[in-house]
């Protein structure tokens, strides 16, 4: 069975939340902070069946595979700081380790690009910040025809 794209219900949140716990332990960079389930589910319900509401510039995919979820990817519209064009980037994109060679990444994120460009965006700018397989993320995303723009720094401080 192929995989299948849709949005994310009510009734996804517990997986959302269980795959949001494993994105973060299986990140370097995320392991170092903590992590709250009910953040991560309040997130999850203020994205989910929100795609067609206007007020709530987000939306919640996930990925099925035999009608269990193996992946997922969240995201949000807002004005660039400088102007009134709008752009798009995500929350996160994560599919679980035992998919990763299949077709569940390529389709979050076209299914992204589909709804962001439904909503009128100029860009659409996703992060690639967990430290776990930078190099193959990014050599995804250049794939699907983005380009490297920018860098994103950090200093840990705590």
């Amino acid at each position: 069975m192929a995989v299948k794209i849709r949005e994310a219900k009510h009734g996804d949140i517990p997986e959302l939340v269980a795959m949001g716990r494993a994105m973060h332990e299986e990140s370097p960079e995320y392991q170092r902070m903590d992590f709250s389930e009910e953040k991560v589910a309040k997130l999850a319900r203020y994205l989910c069946g929100t795609m067609l509401v206007p007020s709530r510039p987000g939306s919640a995919l996930v990925a099925e595979d035999e009608g269990r979820i193996i992946g997922m990817m969240a995201g949000f519209v807002i004005e660039h700081f400088f102007g009134h064009d709008k752009i798009a980037s995500d929350y996160v994109l994560y599919v679980k380790p035992e998919h990763r060679r299949g077709t569940a990444a390529v389709r979050l994120i076209r299914a992204f690009e589909k709804w962001a460009l439904s909503q009128g965006v100029r860009a659409i700018l996703p992060g690639v910040t967990t430290g776990n397989k930078t190099e193959r993320t990014q050599a995804l995303y250049m794939h699907l025809g983005y380009e490297a723009n920018g860098v994103t720094l950090i200093k840990r401080v705590k």
